[in-house]
């Protein structure tokens, strides 16, 4: 009894040494793996602190200007602080953002945006149903509609061209981390 309580023993502290070397070099090859991306990546990219980064940040009205008016021009030609904007979003697999049970490839999610796009336009398909039918956002049970929101708070493709566009323009097909959208600015 004594003899197989000692075999068994070793037994386990076998097994118990392996899986420790295992893991041993798992962790070695893991920071070989780190120091070589290190290494590889190091010029792309720059540390530093929120001090200096606070001083050198652009707000977006540092290089954006307002168109001037001109003689006899009315209405504001500034850029409004926020818009209202209704969109579709046609999601593909692998996009950062888009949710995960979505199969279809970038291509066929493109296409699929261009045609919904020509339906809107050139067929003059009413948007809020197009996007109850076919978008895969969240804001599809509102008919697209994202109610009003500022330029900092969407993806900055998005509001580029949510807040380029006149009150019920619609705009080219966009790309955003979650696919693409087609905007239409309602307000």
């Amino acid at each position: 009894m004594r003899a197989q309580r000692e075999a068994d023993i070793a037994r386990v502290n076998a097994e118990n040494a392996r899986k420790q070397k295992e893991y041993t070099d798992k962790v070695t090859k893991a920071q070989a793996r780190v120091k070589e991306l290190n290494e590889k990546l190091a010029g792309w990219y720059y540390v530093i602190s929120n001090d200096v980064y606070e001083k050198i940040r652009l707000e977006r009205t540092d290089f954006v200007k307002s168109k001037k008016k001109e003689e006899g021009e009315e209405g504001d030609t500034a850029t409004p602080k926020e818009v209202a904007a209704s969109h579709v979003l046609v999601a593909y697999k692998g996009a950062s953002r888009a949710d995960p049970s979505i199969t279809r490839s970038k291509e066929e999610a493109k296409t699929r945006a261009d045609s919904l796009r020509k339906q809107i336009v050139d067929e003059a398909k009413d948007f809020a149903t197009v996007a109850r039918e076919n978008s895969d956002g969240p804001s599809k049970t509102k008919g697209g509609d994202l109610g009003k929101f500022t330029f900092e708070t969407m993806a900055k493709a998005f509001s580029e061209a949510a807040f380029a566009l006149d009150v019920d323009g619609v705009s080219e097909v966009v790309e955003t981390p979650f696919g693409f959208h087609i905007i239409k600015r309602t307000e």
